[in-house]
């Protein structure tokens, strides 16, 4: 029983440790559960329906109506009794019954159905770019979202270490005091160092609990459970001439979207100078009048009909809108240039960022590795007697310095050339 009862407390107190997560799970439930991505994906279906409905001017219209009207009157009547008239009244109720089907063709619009499709067209292009660009745009988030929880946990492992360390030279800066060998000064310094190694332990563990939360609330995820995540996403490295970085800006999704707005914008000037063109309609429609459902074929009727329509005034409404729609694709034409000239050198930028956080993310090893080599024989030295404390303080601070700054340079690259690959419109999410 008493076993038994021990192992109950035992799972309670455990701490419930939640499953590894690697990037290929992660970036594969992105792409179907990533709310920015549905929300880019239903635009972009939306605007495809929209493009078909561009398709009306093209095609006729045939309608069918069916109404059934009655209508009544009172008429005065007069009725003979015993030789005397009695005036009275009687009522007469009539009963109508009409179908018809319709049918109306337009011949000719002034190109302005065909200029409505055209930017319809436009427009889908343009969504569609925006569906690429937002899954450059996630694609960046994951990866920064998983590079700051690799960090939160990493840093998380490291302040234990660092409160070992702490723990260890406060122990030993407090035999020499007590030996009569230091200050008191260091040993209330080692003692602070001691309490601000536990404080970052409780920061850590609440940075690691935000990181995790994050990470999944980008893949419609919101269980509260611990996991850890392992390995890192896949990085996209290109070396850039002059020539390259224009290819490149010229295949973004920013500058595609830029182009398709100013075609759109194009077609919106060629809808509206229709106005000023005559419109050719052609018209056909049978009819059939009667008192009862369904009417026969002996009241019918049918008509055919080509109506020509010629603008000629309509209070400079329509040279209004078109002198606006004329200024808005001057509009878009220049945002499309800024749009280029703005690309290039942020994508060049991007790159060099990229390309300096290797060199970095190698310094910072360097400086590590050399930081942790330098404390081992600082501590001898101190044990020794043949170091000071200020100044074994001051390679003990730098080694944590060091160590924390490795981890920042590890999460850093990876967000630099995630943003990179944002830049380009590129990324880890198809």
């Amino acid at each position: 029983m008493m076993k038994k009862i021990f192992c109950f407390f035992f799972l309670v107190s455990t701490p419930l440790i939640g499953a590894t997560w690697n990037w290929e799970s992660i970036s594969e439930r992105a792409k179907t559960e990533n709310m920015a991505l549905k929300t880019a994906r239903e635009q972009l279906i939306s605007t495809e329906y929209s493009q078909k409905a561009a398709l009306k001017g093209f095609l006729p219209t045939l309608r069918g109506n069916i109404s059934a009207m009655r209508t009544g009157s009172e008429r005065p009547s007069a009725i003979v009794t015993n030789g005397q008239i009695v005036n009275s009244t009687s009522s007469v109720l009539n009963d109508t019954v009409v179908t018809s089907l319709n049918f109306s063709q337009n011949l000719f619009s002034g190109l302005k159905d065909w200029s409505r499709y055209s930017q319809a067209k436009w427009q889908t292009q343009n969504k569609y770019w925006s569906l690429v660009k937002t899954k450059s745009e996630v694609s960046y988030s994951l990866k920064e979202a998983f590079s700051s929880l690799l960090y939160a946990q990493e840093y998380a492992e490291l302040t234990k270490e660092i409160i070992s360390r702490r723990e260890s030279n406060y122990q030993i800066v407090k035999v020499r005091f007590e030996s009569g060998r230091e200050n008191k000064g260091s040993v209330l310094l080692a003692q602070a160092y001691l309490d601000q190694a536990r404080l970052d332990a409780i920061i850590a563990a609440d940075n690691l609990s935000v990181a995790r939360k994050q990470l999944f609330s980008l893949i419609n995820k919101d269980a509260f459970e611990e996991y850890r995540v392992e390995g890192e996403p896949p990085l996209l490295t290109m070396n850039l001439t002059d020539e390259d970085l224009k290819e490149v800006a010229l295949n973004t999704p920013d500058y595609h979207q830029a182009f398709s707005m100013e075609k759109s914008s194009e077609e919106e000037v060629r809808a509206l100078r229709s106005a000023f063109i005559p419109s050719l309609d052609f018209s056909a429609s049978i009819s059939r009048n009667s008192q009862f459902f369904f009417p026969d074929e002996n009241n019918q009727r049918w008509t055919l009909g080509l109506n020509l329509s010629i603008p000629i005034f309509d209070g400079l409404s329509d040279y209004s809108t078109l002198k606006g729609a004329v200024s808005n694709k001057y509009a878009a034409e220049a945002i499309k240039r800024n749009t280029y000239l703005t690309l290039i050198p942020s994508i060049r930028q991007a790159v060099n960022l990229a390309r300096q956080s290797d060199v970095k993310l190698r310094v910072d090893a360097r400086f590590r590795e050399a930081s942790q080599t330098r404390a081992e024989i600082a501590r001898a030295k101190y044990n020794n007697g043949l170091l000071t404390f200020e100044d074994w303080d001051i390679i003990e601070s730098e080694l944590i310095n060091r160590q924390i700054n490795y981890l920042q340079s590890k999460r850093d690259r990876i967000v630099k050339y995630a943003a990179f690959e944002k830049s380009i419109g590129k990324g880890s999410i198809e």
